[in-house]
């Protein structure tokens, strides 16, 4: 067994590594280099077969809002099984006969003894140093003691996912636990005030996270609320059996139906199923919070890895739209049609604003939300055949047998008034805000590319949403069409349908750590991502320049080499090109400039295509899809889209340029600094004299004085100065983080407030650079 054992273990030391020169092949050149498993005589090979991971799971089966659930960091950690094992004994975890397991995590020993499995709680997210020293004998005791070493950098992740929003962000029409009348048994929800449910899209998308790897794991939170909206106030319903002339009845609930409901993302709501009123109005202590403000209560200065949003369709009115048109004949035409259109044209017209609204409620609390998805809207009025249903919703009326419904001409018109423009406002608002549009939903559900739809008047096994018969039967009322709230909503089917579009958006948007690159004077590049406690992660020797973006490292070697890994900090290294003289990164952008003095950019894989941007370049920076270029003359020139797109002339006598999101920085030859928000022929704001660079973010402009003095402001372009430090050599931000080298070689890092601590510390620096999602 013991000779079984040692030949496993000797197998694991040996490795191929892949090497090669022609450009364009996978590299080892770089230090910390390998995918696969090897010993200590590579001392940064980051994966040896003899050490695996296992993150213990932590998406909550129940509403969790604790603080030790949604904050792990300032509580219990992460806690982690290093596996050890050999192969044939992966169940481990007993002692090994003549065997010595010794772990070294961070720095610090811990001796198992015969134990090849150790459970460890790590403080934060990031890349820790992982080390095992397996020493075991021959059979004979007296034989020779041998040894075996690893290392691995263990990477602890752990997603924050959080769903805000209305009733198709709650789950309304998919109870947890189906109601079974026939046996006096009611639905379950998660939440029954809110009619929040796990197979909403964003519950399950998460649990897919979870499920997906076995190193990391997530923490969900939803708040989501059927009947929510952005800000639009909503009223107590209408009572359709209370109004003494059916007809009257216009859908639109108003304060004279019954006391405010509130809106639920922007400001209190009562919620779905409120508490009991009295004296025709709610106490203030019936409403619940904002779902903002009780998200700024739960996760405070949490990054939020990604904020899940459904929102829009009730601003617009699309519920009480459905009860007009159900209650009156062609309810686009002549009188009826303007009353609709007088009311409906309101709330459309100030969608747009309530989007805006949001992102800078967001914003002004200080959420780290570091990637957004607005859920689109399924297209719920198509058939079998994927044409729109001859008539919908005729069940819901309080007098079946009038056959009012919402007729094939009401849904056609419906369909380019409120549908469509719908959708294009939810477009252009994350357009505008750097969101990640869910689209393709709304084709799923209509059949679009099947030619079989899948809306209210489809058959029961294609229908993936609800009519009123099978919402009444699903979670009640019982028997009651008219009443029940989950009409026109997925089904469990319809949910799963949408969260697979969310799940393919997320898993190439989803952001990876933030990272901290540095350059060290002896030339060799280092690189940290998650929490302060975790690792520095050794990359390479012999650089003059390092880039970070996103998942992206990119470094330039002394010879004129430029490398670029994509992936896990301890991904392989790709040799994209020679004869450089810097590099710029940005999102799935790469940008160089020869030596020859020719700027190029590509967009995509590390080996796209060039596009030629230029010659006679000094500097070439990337945000988004706009980039900037540097002449030697100090002409600044800008293009925003299309890597072909044709340039703007900015302006002249530049000595340095910045980009981020929507903001152009320059410092002048005469040290004047500038900057401007918006379109690149927008104002420039002065920022004053002597200066000697510009760093931007979407919230701060920090400006190094040629004193050495750094200083920054925050929010407005206009706002006042802060003076951070002193004595300063270089800056540079991203996101909430700032960081600094100073004069003495020593790098620093700090995150959120300008006025925080600093956090990381280097010495030897020469270059210090951040990538935050």
């Amino acid at each position: 067994m013991y000779r079984c054992m040692q030949a496993v273990f000797a197998t694991v030391l040996c490795i191929t590594l892949a090497c090669g020169s022609p450009e364009g092949n996978r590299q080892d050149v770089p230090q910390q280099t390998g995918s696969e498993a090897k010993a200590l005589t590579d001392p940064y090979n980051p994966l040896a077969e003899g050490i695996r991971w296992y993150q213990s799971s932590r998406f909550s089966s129940g509403e969790n809002e604790s603080a030790s659930y949604l904050h792990p960091d300032a509580n219990d950690g992460y806690f982690i099984t290093l596996n050890g094992c050999p192969p044939e004994l992966e169940d481990g975890g007993y002692s090994l006969f003549g065997y010595n397991f010794t772990w070294t995590i961070s720095g610090t020993t811990i001796d198992t003894g015969g134990l090849c499995k150790i459970n460890h709680t790590f403080p934060t997210q990031g890349a820790y140093d992982v080390r095992l020293k397996i020493t075991y004998a021959e059979f004979v005791v007296s034989g020779p003691i041998q040894t075996a070493e690893y290392q691995r950098f263990v990477t602890i992740r752990d997603y924050l996912v959080v769903s805000l929003g209305d009733s198709y962000g709650s789950g309304e029409g998919a109870p947890d636990v189906v109601a079974n009348w026939d046996n006096d048994t009611h639905p379950v929800w998660k939440n029954a005030r809110c009619h929040r449910s796990f197979k909403a899209p964003a519950a399950r998308a998460a649990l897919a996270l979870e499920s997906s790897d076995p190193h990391s794991s997530v923490t969900f939170l939803s708040l989501a609320c059927s009947g929510a909206t952005l800000q639009r106030t909503t009223y107590k319903d209408e009572n359709w059996t209370g109004a003494p002339i059916w007809s009257i009845h216009d859908g639109f609930a108003t304060a004279s139906d019954g006391p405010p409901r509130g809106s639920g993302i922007l400001g209190p709501y009562v919620g779905v199923e409120a508490p009991a009123y009295q004296h025709g109005a709610w106490n203030p202590e019936h409403y619940m919070p904002s779902q903002v403000d009780r998200l700024e209560a739960l996760v405070g200065n949490r990054p939020i890895d990604a904020l899940v949003l459904s929102a829009g369709g009730n601003d617009v009115g699309f519920a009480d739209i459905l009860r007009f048109c159900v209650v009156h004949t062609d309810c686009h035409q002549g009188n009826d049609g303007q009353e609709l259109r007088s009311k409906v044209d309101v709330l459309k017209a100030a969608l747009p604003a309530s989007y805006d609204l949001f992102q800078a409620t967001l914003k002004q609390k200080g959420f780290d939300v570091r990637s957004t998805y607005l859920m689109e809207y399924p297209d719920f009025v198509r058939g079998n055949s994927g044409q729109v249903c001859p008539a919908i919703l005729e069940e819901t009326n309080f007098l079946p047998s009038l056959g009012a419904d919402a007729s094939y001409g009401e849904l056609v018109y419906l369909d380019g008034y409120v549908r469509v423009p719908l959708m294009n406002m939810m477009q252009e608002a994350a357009e505008r805000h750097g969101w990640n549009y869910v689209s393709g939903i709304s084709d799923a559900f209509a059949g679009v590319g099947t030619g079989v739809g899948h809306g209210l008047c489809a058959s029961p096994s294609n229908r993936w949403v609800n009519n009123g018969y099978d919402a009444a039967a699903n979670q009640g009322p019982e028997d009651s069409e008219q009443d029940t709230t989950g009409t026109a909503h997925p089904n469990e089917t319809g949910y799963a349908v949408m969260t697979v579009f969310l799940q393919e958006k997320m898993d190439v948007t989803l952001p990876p750590l933030p990272r901290v690159g540095i350059l060290k004077s002896n030339g060799e590049v280092h690189a940290h991502e998650g929490g302060a406690a975790s690792d520095w992660v050794p990359q390479s020797g012999d650089i003059q320049a390092v880039a970070l973006a996103g998942s992206r490292i990119g470094v330039l070697k002394l010879n004129g080499d430029f490398y670029l890994k994509d992936g896990a900090i301890t991904e392989l290294w790709n040799l994209v090109t020679g004869d450089v003289a810097s590099i710029t990164l940005s999102g799935k952008r790469i940008g160089i400039i020869k030596t020859n003095g020719e700027a190029y950019v590509k967009e995509g894989a590390w080996d796209a295509p060039w596009v030629l941007m230029s010659g006679d370049v000094k500097a070439l920076a990337l945000s988004g899809k706009r980039i900037g270029m540097l002449k030697t003359n100090g002409q600044f020139y800008l293009k925003d889209g299309a890597l072909t797109e044709l340039w703007d002339l900015v302006t002249g006598d530049v000595a340095s340029i910045a980009l981020s999101g929507k903001r152009i920085g320059i410092i002048k030859t005469n040290t004047d600094a500038h900057v401007k928000e918006g379109a690149w022929d927008a104002p420039w704001v002065a920022l004053g004299t002597s200066s000697k660079a510009i760093a931007l973010t979407e919230n701060r402009v920090g400006v190094l004085r040629l004193n050495g003095e750094f200083v920054l402001r925050e929010g407005a372009l206009t706002s006042a100065w802060n003076v951070v430090t002193g004595d300063v050599a270089s800056i540079s931000l991203s996101g909430r983080r700032i960081g600094i080298v100073k004069t003495d070689g020593n790098g620093y890092v700090k995150e959120g407030a300008w006025t925080e601590l600093w956090t990381w510390q280097t010495t030897t620096t020469t270059k210090l650079v951040l990538a935050t999602p």
